[in-house]
C-alpha cells in the first residue's frame, strides 16, 4: 500500500464566542488533511492552528506546507510506517506542529482503516470504555461565572475549567465564585495562558487553596521552566503546564525540573497522536497525570482526541479530555464524531477514526 494523494481542505465554521488571553473567537478557521491510497483507503486528518499568536499557524500557512513541503516527503511512502514518514517530516519540515498534526492522524486514520481495526488500537489500545469529559468557561468576569456554569452543570461534565489571566484581584474573584457556583457537582480546574509572573502566581494560588482547584494551568510563560518548579515548591495546589510541552523533549525537561504535576496535550500542539502518546509515557515514567486538550476541534480533530484520551493509563481522573467544542460549535463537517453519554464519551468502534466526512458540509464550509 502507498500513499498516492494528499489534499488540504480549508474549512471555516462559525462558533460561539469564546475568549481567553489569546484573543476573542467567533469563528475558526483550520484544514482538513485527506491522505488516499493505491488500495483506495482514504485517511483523515485535521490541522486546528487556533491562534497566530498561540501556534504561529494560520490556514494559509498550514495549507501551503502540507501541499508544498509535506506532500514531497509522503507520497510513494507505506501508510503503516508512520514512524518512518514522520521522522522524515521533523528532519525536512522544523516546527509547524498543526500542518504535522494533520498528517499524523491522517495516516493513523488510513493505516487502521487498513487494518480494519479503531485508531486508538494503534495506541495501544484502550484504558478505559469511555472518557469523563471537561468543559472550558473562557475569561469570565466574576459575577456572571455563576449562570454561565448552570449551562455546564446540566450537561453533567466531570470537570470545569475557568480562563482567567486579566488582573490577580479579578482573577481570583472569578475562580472563588466557580467554586461556589459549582459546589461538589465537578471538580474545577483555572488556567492563565502564561499572564502572571512567579509571584503573582503563588500570591493568587495562595488566595484560592480553599477552592480545591484540581490543578492550576500554565501561570507563567511557556520558557519559563525554573520559575514553575519554584510555584510548585511554594503552593499546595497541583501545576499543569500546556505552552510549556511542545515536544517529547519538552516533557523530559518538565519531569526533570519537576515544574509540573500534570501534562495538558494537545494533538495540534504536540504535532499528532504519536508524540502524544510518547508525551504521555514520559508522563507516566515520571508518575505524572496528563489529559487530553481542546483546541475547539472540529469532528475530525475531536474523534482523534477521543481515541487519545480512552488509550492514556496516566489520564486524569476527573477528565481525561477537555471537548469544550461540545458548547461551542454551530455545526460541523462530520456527523456524530463520538458518542456522549451523561458526561463521559468514548470513540466509536468503526474501523479509523469511525467517521466521515458530510461533503454538503464541506461545500458549504470550504474555502477556496
Amino acid at each position: 500500500m502507498r500513499v498516492d494523494k494528499i489534499e488540504a481542505l480549508p474549512v471555516s465554521l462559525p462558533i460561539e464566542p469564546f475568549s481567553d488571553r489569546y484573543g476573542y473567537y467567533d469563528h475558526l478557521d483550520y484544514v482538513v488533511v485527506k491522505i488516499h491510497t493505491d488500495k483506495g483507503f482514504t485517511g483523515l486528518g485535521e490541522a486546528s492552528p487556533v491562534h497566530v499568536g498561540f501556534y504561529g499557524e494560520t490556514q494559509e500557512t498550514v495549507t501551503s506546507i502540507v501541499e508544498k513541503c509535506i506532500r514531497p516527503l509522503v507520497l510513494g511512502e507505506d501508510p503503516l510506517n508512520i514512524e518512518k514518514i514522520e521522522s522524515r517530516l521533523d528532519l525536512g519540515v522544523a516546527g509547524n506542529s498543526c500542518a504535522k498534526a494533520a498528517v499524523d492522524v491522517a495516516l493513523h486514520d488510513v493505516a487502521a482503516r487498513a487494518l480494519g481495526v479503531p485508531v486508538h488500537a494503534l495506541l495501544g489500545g484502550i484504558c478505559r470504555q469511555k472518557a469523563p469529559v471537561g468543559f472550558e468557561l473562557g475569561i469570565t468576569k466574576p459575577e456572571d461565572v455563576g449562570e454561565k456554569v448552570l449551562r455546564f452543570l446540566e450537561m453533567h461534565v466531570k470537570t470545569i475549567k475557568l480562563h482567567v489571566g486579566t488582573t490577580p484581584k479579578e482573577d481570583v474573584q472569578a475562580i472563588r465564585a466557580l467554586y461556589d457556583a459549582v459546589g461538589n457537582s465537578a471538580v474545577i480546574r483555572a488556567d492563565a495562558n502564561g499572564a502572571y509572573s512567579t509571584a503573582q502566581a503563588i500570591d493568587v494560588m495562595k488566595k484560592v487553596e480553599k477552592c480545591e482547584l484540581e490543578y492550576f494551568e500554565q501561570p507563567l510563560s511557556r520558557w519559563n521552566i525554573d520559575g514553575l518548579g519554584m510555584i510548585k515548591r511554594s503552593v499546595d495546589t497541583p501545576i499543569a503546564v500546556d505552552e510549556s510541552v511542545w515536544t517529547p523533549e519538552d516533557a523530559m525537561q518538565i519531569c526533570r525540573k519537576e515544574a509540573a504535576d500534570v501534562l495538558n496535550i494537545k494533538i495540534s500542539r504536540v504535532g499528532g497522536l504519536r508524540k502524544a502518546k510518547k508525551i504521555a509515557d514520559i508522563a507516566a515514567a515520571s508518575f505524572l497525570k496528563c489529559h487530553v486538550g481542546s483546541e475547539t476541534e472540529f469532528g475530525v480533530g475531536m474523534a482523534a482526541k477521543a481515541h487519545l484520551a480512552v488509550s492514556l493509563s496516566n489520564a486524569s481522573c476527573a477528565a481525561a479530555g477537555e471537548f469544550t467544542e461540545k458548547l461551542h460549535l454551530k455545526d460541523n463537517i462530520v456527523k456524530d464524531p463520538v458518542i456522549w453519554e451523561d458526561g463521559y464519551l468514548r470513540p466509536t468502534d468503526k474501523p479509523g477514526l469511525g467517521i466521515d466526512l458530510e461533503e454538503k458540509k464541506m461545500k458549504i464550509y470550504g474555502r477556496q
